[in-house]
């Protein structure tokens, strides 16, 4: 039987990591579709993530196939091995300057090796050893979400009321699809307690939190599998679908994005960076929009009010 090979090498600004996965197939169609996401996985997200979300992402994304062996070296700052096989680590190590740990699994039995040469500051000899050993503990142990919080059902309901669809959370633009729409719906008073925006250097209305719940959703191959459907209150369900309906109709499919990013700045330049009585001139010209635009914004949001108030 021939085996499901994936292999791929990745440069951060600080490693270069080499991700070899050899698994047992389970059909041509899944086997196919792994090997895409595999690449556009790493393609998108590889050149800000640590090797620690790399390895735990490995886990999620073969959680379904057999894992004959999952090996990740890795070179830069530290340096360090990793490999799994029939989903167990069964070896682990990480170096740093003149510190060595090695961690090795064999017939069930845990064994974990330091080698130091000459080291004159303890505190750093401590910190290694006790970071390397909660690591293995973490990759031993580490199993996939089975069911996700409440705001993650949330957030995806709200996403599925806003837009008419399931979130595809492989796509390239995805986080930018939840905070527009989050950044938009804010001002119409829906919202999580936990997302807060701030205005990044490009002027876009971005939550760390929202951020923070979308990349931890990106591993996951079919992700519609741990997510349950939550009731709204009616009227916020309601409120969710006219704002979203309206909003999407306004703009063609092709430029949607480009849209919904204008709105969530205009909305919240408009509130939260100029003064109530700022023009749409002055708007613009802080967003580098033409005023025309801000004007169409901000007539989009008074009608939606009127349409909202109006149910």
């Amino acid at each position: 039987m021939n085996h499901l090979y994936l292999g791929r090498i990745i440069r951060t600004d600080e490693l270069v990591i080499c991700i070899e996965c050899l698994l047992k197939p389970k059909n041509p169609q899944e086997d196919k579709k792994m090997k895409d996401f595999f690449t556009h996985f790493f393609d998108l997200y590889s050149s800000c993530q640590s090797v620690d979300y790399i390895l735990r992402s490995l886990i999620i994304m073969f959680q379904s196939y057999e894992q004959e062996q999952i090996k990740v070296r890795w070179s830069g700052k530290k340096n360090g091995l990793m490999e799994i096989s029939h989903n167990k680590l069964i070896k682990y190590e990480e170096s740093k300057e003149n510190i060595q740990m090695t961690y090795q699994n064999q017939e069930e039995k845990d064994q974990i090796k330091f080698e130091t040469a000459s080291i004159n500051n303890y505190n750093e000899l401590k910190s290694f050893m006790e970071d390397t050993i909660l690591q293995v503990n973490a990759l031993k142990n580490y199993q996939p979400v089975k069911n996700v919080m409440p705001a993650y059902n949330q957030i995806y309901k709200i996403y599925d009321l806003f837009y008419g669809k399931k979130p595809d959370f492989q796509e390239e633009n995805i986080e930018s699809q939840f905070q527009y729409m989050f950044a938009i719906l804010c001002h119409f008073g829906i919202s999580l307690d936990e997302i807060h925006f701030y205005q990044n250097s490009k002027k876009i209305p971005t939550s760390h939190y929202l951020k923070s719940m979308i990349n931890s959703m990106r591993p996951y191959v079919n992700v519609q599998e741990i997510f349950e459907d939550v009731a709204l209150l009616p009227d916020v369900a309601k409120r969710i679908q006219i704002i979203g309906q309206n909003i999407c109709s306004s703009t063609n499919e092709k430029d949607k994005m480009k849209h919904l990013k204008e709105i969530s700045q205009i909305l919240y330049t408009k509130e939260w960076r100029l003064s109530s009585s700022a023009s749409s001139m002055e708007i613009g010209k802080y967003l580098g929009i033409e005023a025309k635009t801000v004007d169409e914004v901000l007539k989009l949001k008074r009608e939606l009010n009127r349409k909202i108030e109006g149910e």
